[in-house]
């Protein structure tokens, strides 16, 4: 596939599986339509992140449609059909997405949706609100422990283990404080799972901040891990 001057992509050629090199020239005005030359298929759009559920793979936050999430054939991560997306209410957009237990879970800055399937047909999802108070700030920021799954939000960390539940009480004063007076460097923030001594670690690259620990001179990111 290619993409012109910014355009949508295009499928320049198909070419088997295994082939190691490529040389592409076709010039834009022979470009084909997007996808394969096949009813509703079409390449997944360029899109912030995506994930894996109900064998399928899940496409979300493109600069056109913040708001929209799109979902492959099953079994074929590598297309879409042309109507294989849902919409938030309200059109708010996706900040995160993360598979549960049997559903996928949706964010907005303030808000949690969660795609089911009712059905064993290909459209057979509906996109339902969840929360209207518990949003995600990154999609990066979220790992999964012990089947839990662990995110960041406006007020702190949470947790989603079949419901939402608030972990930190104690430190909301100064994450609040901290996301309040910076907001990017937690919207950027990113999450680890330190396996051998079994804690989450949200790196919210917030430099320099006293109240957690003097570093003097030395430039360093506050961290807040959970055990």
């Amino acid at each position: 596939y290619v993409s012109m001057n910014g355009a949508d992509f295009r499928m320049a050629w198909e070419a088997p599986y295994g082939l190691t090199t490529i040389t592409e020239n076709v010039r834009t005005t022979l470009l084909t339509f997007t996808g394969p030359q096949a009813y509703d298929h079409v390449v997944p759009p360029a899109t912030r992140f995506g994930h894996i559920a109900f064998g399928r793979m899940w496409y979300a936050n493109s600069s056109k449609f913040p708001y929209r999430l799109w979902y492959s054939k099953a079994g074929e991560p590598q297309y879409t059909s042309l109507a294989g997306f849902r919409d938030t209410t309200d059109r708010e957009p996706i900040t995160a997405i993360w598979k549960g237990r049997n559903e996928l879970l949706v964010w907005g800055i303030r808000s949690a949706y969660m795609v089911r399937q009712f059905g064993n047909g290909q459209d057979d999802f509906v996109l339902e609100k969840l929360d209207s108070d518990v949003g995600c700030l990154t999609h990066f920021g979220i790992s999964e422990i012990h089947n839990r799954i662990w995110f960041p939000s406006e007020d702190g960390i949470w947790i989603y283990d079949g419901g939402f539940k608030y972990l930190m009480k104690e430190l909301t004063p100064l994450w609040k404080a901290d996301y309040e007076t910076d907001k990017d460097p937690f919207l950027n923030g990113f999450a680890m799972h330190d396996r051998i001594n079994k804690c989450y670690i949200f790196v919210t690259q917030r430099q320099d901040r006293p109240e957690f620990e003097d570093t003097g001179m030395l430039a360093g990111s506050v961290e807040y891990v959970g055990y």
